[in-house]
C-alpha cells in the first residue's frame, strides 16, 4: 500500500481533498495533512510518503520552495501542485521541478484522483523497476563469483567429452561465460602435473595452496594475455592460451615460463612439478590435444621437474628391460623372507632411477608383482580380496604414476603377503577363530566410523558383556584394545604407503579429532603420526 500527503494552508481545502475523495480505492493505505510547509517537512521526514500534493501559493515558504525541498530529500517522490493562479509561467516552474501534474483550483475531485492514480502508476513502476535492478544486481553479484568455477567446470566437460564441442556449442558457451574465443581461434595447453607435496599439509591448507599455485601460474604465464586457468582432473593446473604467438621465440617464452615456474614451485609452495607444453589446436580438437597430454604425462614417470613440448620426449632402454626375476620373487614370498625380498626390490628400482624405465617396464613389473602375490596368497588358503583391503590393490595408471609411487606400493603389498599366516595355522590358534573373524572384518568394513561395543555384539548376535569376556579369555586382550590395534595398524599402513593427508588417515580409522587420534597414537607407536611418516620414508 501506498501513503499520500495533501499540503495546503486553507484547512478546508485539506479535508476536503482527504475526505472527499476515496484513496483507498485509489490504492493508498493512508492519508495525511499539513497546513504549512514546516508541518509537511515534518510527516516527510516521520512517514514514507509516495505522493505529495503541494498548494504553490502558502504564506512563509511556497508551495513551489517546498517542491524545491522534496526533490533534493526524496526524488522518488511524485509532486502535484495546485494554484488559484492561470498564470502559464507557475507551470513552467512547477515543470522544472519535476511536477507529475499542475491543476488550477477549484479542482474537480475526479481529476484529481485520475491524476494522482497516473502518478501513483509511475511511483508504483518505479519502485518495481528499482526493486528489479536490486535483485538483477544482487544475482548478477553472485553469479559473477561463481562464474571462475562455472568456467572451469565447462572447460573440463568439453575436456572429458561431456560437453559435445560442436563449434556452435562452444560459440553459446564462450558466449555466456564471456571467453574471447571464436570459431578460428587456436588454443595452446599446458599441463602443470604436481608431482609431490614436500610438506605435510592438512585438507584445507591443500585447498589454499592449490589456489595459490593456480593465481601464480596466472600471473605468470598470462599476464595480461588471453587464457584461463582451470584445476585438471588428476589434481594438477591446466594452462588454455588463447590464440598465442606459436612461433619459434615464442616457444621458447613458454618454457622459460615454465622453468621459472617450477623453480617458485619448489622455493615457495612446497611442490615438485614438471610441466608439459602442448602445440596449438583448433577449439573442437582440444580434448584430443590434451589427452595426448595426459599419456605425455604417465610416460614419464621417473623425470621431476621436467619441462616437455609435445613430440620431444624420448625414454631410454636401460639394463633393466625384460629382467625381471619374478621366479625368485615368489620363492621368497612363499618363504616370508621379507626383508631379503625387500633388500632385492630396493636393488632393482636403485637401477631404474639410474636409467630412466620405460612405461611398458613399469607395468610388466606391476603385472608380475601382482602375479607373485596372487600365488602366494592362494598357496596360504586365501584369495586376494581376504589377504589385502579394497584400496591396497592400486589400479595400473595410479600405480605406475611415477617410480616413487610403485615402490612405495610394491614394498606395501610384499610386507603384508609376507606376514600372512595360512588359514591353517590361524585355525589352530583359536577356537572361536570365525567369531573373531567376524569381529576383525566388521572392523575393517566401518573403520572409518566411531562404532561401539554393542555395535559389535549386535553383530555376533551376543550380549555386549559376555562378547568382551569371551574375547579376553580367547586372545588375552580386551575388545576395545584390540579395535584400537587394528585401528593404529591401518593408519600406519596409510601413513607409510600412501600420499593421503593425515587428517584424512584420522577420518578413515575412525577417529573424530586428530588430536585424540595423535594423543592415541604416539602412546602406541612412540611417534607422532607426522615424525612416523618421514622416518618410513627416510
Amino acid at each position: 500500500m501506498y501513503n499520500l500527503l495533501v499540503v495546503d494552508d486553507e484547512i478546508f481545502v485539506t479535508m476536503g481533498i482527504t475526505q472527499g475523495i476515496d484513496w483507498e480505492s485509489a490504492g493508498f493505505d493512508r492519508v495525511f495533512a499539513a497546513n504549512s510547509a514546516d508541518e509537511a517537512k515534518n510527516i516527510m521526514l516521520q512517514q514514507d510518503i509516495d505522493i505529495v500534493i503541494f498548494d504553490i501559493e502558502m504564506p512563509g515558504t511556497s508551495g513551489l520552495e517546498l517542491g524545491q525541498w522534496v526533490i533534493h530529500h526524496f526524488s522518488e517522490m511524485e509532486i502535484v501542485y495546485l494554484t488559484g493562479h492561470a498564470n502559464f509561467s507557475y507551470a513552467q516552474q512547477a515543470i522544472k521541478l519535476g511536477s507529475s501534474d499542475y491543476l488550477l483550483k477549484p479542482v474537480d475531485h475526479a481529476d484529481l484522483k485520475h491524476t494522482v492514480i497516473c502518478a501513483l502508476d509511475r511511483v508504483r513502476n518505479a519502485k518495481e523497476s528499482k526493486h528489479f535492478n536490486a535483485m538483477y544486481h544482487k544475482y548478477m553479484q553472485m553469479w559473477e563469483a561463481q562464474r571462475p568455477l562455472l568456467l572451469e567446470k565447462m572447460w573440463q566437460d568439453i575436456l572429458s567429452r561431456k560437453e559435445t564441442a560442436t563449434l556452435s556449442r562452444l560459440q553459446s558457451l564462450f558466449s555466456l561465460y564471456q571467453t574471447p574465443l571464436h570459431e578460428e581461434s587456436r588454443i595452446v595447453p599446458i599441463l602443470i602435473s604436481i608431482e609431490e607435496w614436500q610438506k605435510e599439509l592438512s585438507f584445507r591448507d591443500n585447498e589454499v595452496m592449490e589456489l595459490a599455485l593456480r593465481n601464480a601460474a596466472a600471473e605468470l604465464f598470462l599476464n595480461d594475455r588471453d587464457g584461463d586457468i582451470i584445476r585438471d582432473k588428476s589434481g594438477g593446473v591446466l594452462i588454455l592460451l588463447f590464440d598465442p604467438d606459436v612461433s619459434i621465440l615464442a616457444q621458447e617464452e613458454w618454457r622459460n615460463c615454465c622453468y621459472q615456474f617450477i623453480q617458485a614451485c619448489s622455493e615457495y609452495f612446497y611442490c615438485i612439478v614438471s610441466c608439459y607444453i602442448g602445440g596449438e589446436t583448433k577449439i573442437s580438437e582440444i580434448h584430443e590435444m590434451y589427452e595426448r597430454l595426459l599419456h605425455m604425462e604417465g610416460s614419464n614417470p621417473t623425470i621431476s621437474r621436467a619441462v616437455m613440448k609435445l613430440g620431444e620426449q624420448g625414454f631410454s632402454a636401460g639394463p633393466h628391460e625384460g629382467t625381471l626375476p619374478l621366479g625368485d620373487w615368489q620363492v621368497l614370498l612363499d618363504m616370508n623372507k621379507e626383508e631379503e625380498l625387500l633388500e632385492r626390490f630396493d636393488h632393482w628400482f636403485d637401477r631404474l632411477h639410474t636409467s630412466p624405465p620405460s612405461p611398458e617396464t613399469l607395468q610388466m613389473f606391476y603385472y608380475g608383482l601382482l602375479y607373485a602375490l596372487y600365488g602366494s596368497v592362494q598357496k596360504k588358503g586365501y584369495s586376494i580380496r581376504e589377504a589385502f583391503h579394497s584400496s591396497d590393490i592400486l589400479e595400473l595408471k595410479k600405480a605406475t604414476k611415477s617410480l616413487t609411487q610403485l615402490h612405495r606400493w610394491a614394498k606395501k603389498m610384499i610386507s603384508k603377503c609376507t606376514r600372512l599366516q595360512s588359514k591353517e595355522i590361524n585355525s589352530a590358534q583359536s577356537h572361536h577363530s570365525g567369531l573373531i573373524d567376524k569381529i576383525v572384518n566388521y572392523t575393517r568394513e566401518h573403520m572409518h566410523e566411531n562404532f561401539t561395543r554393542e555395535d559389535l555384539a549386535a553383530h555376533v548376535h551376543l550380549n555386549s558383556a559376555y562378547l568382551s569376556r569371551l574375547f579376553r579369555k580367547e586372545t588375552g586382550q580386551t575388545l576395545s584394545d584390540f579395535v584400537q590395534k587394528l585401528r593404529i595398524e591401518r593408519a600406519k599402513e596409510l601413513l607409510s604407503y600412501s600420499d593421503h593427508k593425515i587428517g584424512a588417515i584420522v577420518e578413515a580409522v575412525g577417529y573424530s579429532h586428530a588430536s585424540h587420534f595423535t594423543k592415541i597414537f604416539k602412546e602406541v607407536v612412540g611417534l607422532t603420526p607426522a615424525e612416523y611418516r618421514k622416518s618410513f620414508s627416510v
